[in-house]
């Protein structure tokens, strides 16, 4: 199962190489997103609308797993662009773990009904971001107690109808997008994903 889930990432990465040396104008409208008012002042989501073409010609691709999703992304006929908090690695090295990383998601979601000071103390932080809803975090560190011996980070990620596989979400991992140099997170459009993922 892993060597599948590598050659996926691995198709996916070299699709959106190949895409990017050129653009139809209809892909350049299907790339084209514009942030709801209540997100354009607010970190992640406004560090990847100024910076959306360095996200496509400069930015990785990870994995991204879900620990809390609008259930709103699950069903098709959602038109409105939702936020989601996700779990990601920052290296393309660890495409083979993503076992542990829905792993790690899942021990994270599970503290939301959790008493946070009977919590771990390294745990305490990443339960109290879980727990605000209006909480929107980027690239915070997921404590190691956490993270499956993995170098992880939970982002706040805004998810846009038109980029999910037949405008949904089946699942809850996918191809993230990720920059170097630039805040915050975007879903990699399904368009550019490996076949078999979708």
């Amino acid at each position: 199962m892993d060597d599948f889930f590598i050659s996926s990432m691995k198709r996916t990465r070299l699709n959106l190489k190949k895409l990017n040396k050129g653009f139809s104008l209809s892909r350049r409208l299907y790339m084209k997103t514009s942030l709801p008012e209540w997100a354009r002042s607010t970190d992640p989501y406004k560090g990847v609308g100024k910076n959306i073409k360095s996200f496509y010609r400069e930015g990785r691709i990870v994995w991204g797993v879900f620990v809390i999703a609008n259930e709103g992304l699950f069903r098709a006929e959602n038109k409105e662009a939702l936020p989601g908090m996700v779990i990601h690695s920052k290296s393309e090295n660890d495409d083979y773990a993503l076992a542990e990383i829905r792993q790690c998601a899942r021990e994270i979601g599970e503290l939301r009904d959790k008493e946070i000071k009977a919590l771990p103390k390294d745990q305490r932080g990443i339960a109290a971001k879980i727990q605000d809803e209006f909480c929107d975090p980027v690239f915070y560190r997921v404590p190691r107690s956490l993270s499956q011996g993995l170098d992880l980070y939970m982002t706040a990620v805004l998810f846009f109808p038109k980029h999910l596989p037949c405008n949904s979400l089946d699942y809850r991992f996918f191809p993230l997008l990720i920059h170097p140099r630039h805040k915050g997170a975007l879903m990699l459009p399904s368009f550019f994903w490996d076949k078999r993922l979708i």
